[in-house]
């Protein structure tokens, strides 16, 4: 079984830029884009009627971000971001089949992997959260024993989702870190809680470099002056339904787009 998750290098202790991605071998492929309009409105609302008996229905979810804004306002640090990423992962456990249920690991140790490149660079870390649509049958062993290995051995598909460690730099400044939590071939996002970049990665077939694929930042927010922000529809729905989807994607032809997203230069 292919190593869907494979290995980072923290990026809080190594301080990648995106001028070394390069030097790994690491290209940016080109863009995804979000389809138009009307696709995407009819996107979302096959999106919010998904788990709508559910506590965490689509109309939950945003009570719930509103009341995150009240109590915290926009993330301006990585605790406030993983309440508000977690949010968008319960809403997404709520969106699986009858049949299946949302496995999701957190904070789990990757171990040291070379990257067969000029640079010889080893890779290393930790993922924040790798989450996975299983059938109901395994999900007890997955409570018992959520490490990643075991993870990766049952499940070729995941997402793997990368909260930002400062907040100091833009949300681009990031993919690097983000990039290199995600290989062979797996889905992703970088994430400030407020504000998400999806990503796709696929690994060279000789294990020298990847390419990769990124999305414009898509926020939840629009900005009201002075200094105030809003959650705004559909966004949360967009995030929530990509997320839903690419937790069961494998991306073997990202080239031909998805659901939600057209690939472009």
């Amino acid at each position: 079984m292919r190593d869907w998750l494979g290995s980072l290098q923290d990026f809080s202790s190594s301080g990648l830029t995106i001028d070394d991605l390069p030097k790994l071998n690491i290209l940016e492929a080109g863009l995804l884009k979000l389809k138009s309009d009307a696709v995407l409105a009819e996107q979302v609302q096959k999106t919010k009627v998904v788990g709508q008996d559910d506590i965490w229905s689509s109309i939950n979810l945003y009570r719930h971000l509103e009341r995150l804004q009240t109590l915290i306002g926009r993330p301006k640090n990585e605790a406030a971001a993983r309440a508000w990423t977690d949010a968008f992962l319960f809403r997404v456990s709520a969106m699986v089949l009858q049949n299946e249920t949302m496995v999701l690991s957190m904070k789990q140790s990757i171990p040291p992997t070379a990257m067969k490149s000029p640079s010889s660079t080893t890779l290393h870390g930790v993922v924040e959260y790798t989450a996975e649509a299983a059938d109901r049958s395994v999900d007890e062993i997955f409570l018992s024993d959520p490490a990643i290995e075991r993870m990766k051995l049952a499940m070729p598909s995941g997402l793997v989702v990368t909260v930002a460690k400062s907040f100091s730099m833009s949300l681009q400044d990031h993919i690097p870190q983000a990039v290199c939590k995600m290989k062979p071939v797996v889905c992703g996002v970088l994430t400030v809680g407020d504000t998400w970049i999806f990503l796709v990665v696929v690994m060279n077939s000789n294990s020298d470099g990847a390419k990769y694929w990124q999305s414009e930042e898509i926020s939840i927010l629009t900005l009201t002056p002075p200094g105030h922000a809003r959650i705004t529809s559909p966004w949360p729905d967009v995030v929530a339904g990509i997320l839903a989807d690419w937790m069961k994607q494998r991306f073997e032809d990202i080239e031909g787009g998805d659901d939600w997203f057209e690939v472009g230069l």
